[in-house]
């Protein structure tokens, strides 16, 4: 297979967690194993060659590889190596916040008002430094809340379509657990690529919550959708009062 030499024109783009992938404008009679060997500045290899895949498509052939993830944001160029060819390319790799936490569910057990804390890990994985939240707000919601208010508003006493849609939306504001409050202590200083750090939560739980219910929320923030499930148990309680626990 021979590939064109010196020709940059085609750029493999970064998909995160290493894969990068480019479109090879030509006919290529055979595909299969290569390698991709990033170059620096002044041309010379940066690291070991990465295994490659070549797939014929017709009048084209897709590549795909894999690149250290960490590879901060650029443009580099590279060599494709594959039969009896060498293709230059340049490899784009943009800007990625990518977190990863454990436990992936962070669950609270305590009675409405309480001030919980639990344990995090939160580690990056992109390529860029990680600036982390301090604090955040998780509304809440009963789990099986929008079941039970269809079924009561189904159930209404009720001919008038208004009534209905009336009760069914007084139902659901009964099922709102209100906001649970939260700080991430320890979260000061970004967190740079490749590292991990280990952070304390602590949760402060809506008074409004009713005993012996579940609620569930989620916490957006930079690439994460952090689901919280809230068990209630016994009266109110005051602050740093209740248990939580993770996992």
């Amino acid at each position: 297979m021979a590939i064109a030499a010196d020709d940059t024109s085609v750029v493999a783009r970064h998909h995160g967690g290493g894969r990068i992938s480019a479109i090879l404008p030509e006919r290529l009679e055979t595909a299969g194993p290569a390698s991709l060997q990033l170059l620096d500045e002044q041309g010379h290899p940066m690291g070991a060659p990465v295994v490659a895949g070549l797939r014929v498509n017709g009048d084209y052939a897709r590549l795909r590889a894999r690149i250290d993830p960490g590879l901060p944001p650029g443009q580099y160029a590279a060599e494709l190596h594959a039969g009896d060819g060498v293709r230059r390319l340049t490899v784009a790799v943009d800007p990625l916040v990518s977190l990863r936490v454990d436990p992936p569910l962070l669950r609270l057990a305590g009675a409405a008002g309480a001030a919980l804390q639990a344990p995090i890990m939160l580690a990056n994985a992109g390529n860029v430094p990680a600036e982390l939240p301090e604090n955040g707000l998780v509304g809440v919601y009963e789990v099986n809340g929008v079941e039970t208010a269809i079924g009561h508003a189904y159930r209404a006493d009720a001919e008038d379509g208004n009534q209905i849609l009336a009760r069914f939306i007084e139902e659901l504001r009964k099922g709102y657990g209100g906001l649970v409050k939260l700080r991430l202590e320890g979260a000061a200083g970004a967190l740079p690529p490749g590292k991990a750090r280990a952070l304390t939560i602590t949760a402060t739980l809506p008074t409004r919550l009713q005993s012996g219910r579940t609620y569930t929320g989620v916490w957006p923030f930079m690439n994460l959708n952090y689901a919280v499930r809230v068990e209630v148990g016994g009266q109110a309680a005051p602050a740093n009062q209740g248990q939580a626990t993770s996992g």
